[in-house]
């Protein structure tokens, strides 16, 4: 059994036999040869080398027609008729990993006295907007969140997916 796409021709003309030749001299393969008649013969050969033996077939006058296709053709013609359905998908694919690893979404987390927007806008600040690419280590905006509000005690912010979680933790405020 071969594994590459082939078909079966008959060839038909007065110079089968040149053709042929002419396919030889050109790298062309042809196997399981049959003589019918004078002008019919039967021959296989590669799906990928037909467009070539249209110059030979030009020079002896010899006409083809497929008689059968074998091996794994249509599994060929399948790709490559919808080679642009793969190429689609593996866009959209692609698009989706870039998409993954950014930051798409803040969430907090344990405010109570501090606004979300008052966050949203100082992490902004601080050059992790919506969309940016997301990193392993938030420790130095932890600090700066602590040190920039004085309600806030403790800090912790983590990437889950394409969410950027900030943990609060608030002190208590004692009137003087």
């Amino acid at each position: 059994m071969r594994f590459d796409a082939y078909v079966k021709l008959t060839l038909r003309g007065n110079s089968i036999r040149r053709f042929i030749n002419l396919c030889t001299a050109g790298h062309i393969k042809l196997w399981d040869i049959r003589y019918m008649s004078e002008n019919k013969y039967e021959v296989c050969c590669k799906c990928s080398r037909l467009w070539d033996m249209k110059p030979y077939l030009d020079k002896t006058h010899t006409s083809i027609t497929v008689s059968e296709k074998m091996g794994y053709y249509h599994l060929a013609a399948c790709l490559k008729k919808t080679r642009w359905i793969w190429g689609i998908l593996m866009n959209a694919l692609i698009l989706m990993l870039i998409l993954s690893i950014r930051i798409w979404n803040i969430r907090i987390n344990g405010n109570k006295s501090l606004s979300d927007i008052t966050i949203i806008d100082y992490v902004n600040k601080n050059n992790v907007p919506y969309g940016c690419i997301s990193q392993k280590n938030y420790a130095w905006l932890e600090k700066s969140i602590e040190n920039e509000f004085s309600d806030v005690v403790w800090c912790s912010i983590y990437v889950d997916g394409t969410t950027l979680m900030i943990e609060i933790s608030e002190g208590i405020t004692y009137p003087k």
